[in-house]
Formats: structure tokens, sequence, C-alpha cells
């Protein structure tokens, strides 16, 4: 993957705040031909910024793989260890 920094235009003709990374990226000829008749850069930037928009914020929990246990079976004794708890 070639990864050059440069700053550019964007669409609407403003010079960017930031520099841009410059991917390769290929694209099946089925995809391609259903884009038509946009710019594949534009589409492909398009997409990748709604995805971060959706997923920003989003971390995994921090107790995942927090407990560690000398004892294999622990996990089957759930049930017992928890009696008593909730109603």
């Amino acid at each position: 993957m070639d990864a050059r920094r440069k700053s550019t235009r964007d669409p609407a003709g403003g010079k960017n705040d930031h520099s841009l990374t410059e991917s390769s990226l290929l694209l099946p000829a089925s995809l391609k031909e259903a884009i038509q008749p946009h710019d594949p850069v534009f589409v492909v930037r398009e997409a990748v910024s709604e995805y971060a928009r959706r997923h920003a914020g989003e971390t995994r929990p921090r107790s995942i793989g927090a407990l560690r246990t000398s004892d294999p079976a622990l996990s089957q004794k759930t049930d017992e260890l928890l009696a008593g708890f909730g109603a």
C-alpha cells in the first residue's frame, strides 16, 4: 500500500486544512460499474467518513479479559457461585 501524504483541494474547491494519505484500492469491476458515473475516490472517501462517524467513540469494555484464574472449571461453576445474586 502506497502511503504518501499530500495536501490537495477538496471537492468543493477549498484547500484542505489537513494532509491526505494516498492509498491504492482494488475494486471488483461490478462495484466500479455500480458507482458510475461517480468518481470512486469520492465514493470511498464518503463511505470511510460515514463508517468513522458511525463507529466514533466505540470502545471495547475494559473488563473483557480482566480476570485471570488458576481454576479452569470456573466458567462451569458460575451458577453455583452466583446463587443468591439477583432476584
